[in-house]
């Protein structure tokens, strides 16, 4: 083996300087650690989730598989109710946007909203 081998080399480098980044390093990753947050991945809606439109010949059949729908797409993502609600809001149109729309000081969380669209229209 002919000079020093790259272990030698990199503690040889390290001394103080090294020793202040490495402390550094330290610190910057604990406080990774602690001011993380969550953040929730998405998957295309598109094809998982239709728009529900409330209508009336397809209503309970159709609101029940697209409410089962959203809840598991939920649930598989991890998502908190705030996103729930604001995803199942995107995908209301025709009959139950208005419903939403008239409804909307009470449906201001998910539970709520749950609540309400499992008794009218599930």
């Amino acid at each position: 083996m002919n000079g020093p081998s790259e272990f030698d080399r990199s503690e040889g480098v390290r001394g103080t300087e090294g020793t202040e980044n490495l402390n550094m390093m330290k610190l910057f990753a604990d406080m990774m650690k602690n001011d993380t947050e969550k953040f929730h991945i998405m998957a295309n809606l598109s094809k998982s989730i239709e728009n529900n439109d409330g209508e009336i010949e397809k209503r309970q059949t159709a609101a029940k598989v697209w409410f089962e729908k959203l809840v598991s797409s939920a649930t598989l993502h991890s998502w908190p109710p705030e996103v729930i609600l604001e995803t199942a809001e995107n995908h209301l149109i025709g009959a139950t946007k208005s419903w939403y729309n008239s409804n909307i000081s009470e449906l201001n969380t998910w539970e709520n909203f749950k609540d309400r669209f499992e008794k009218k229209l599930v």
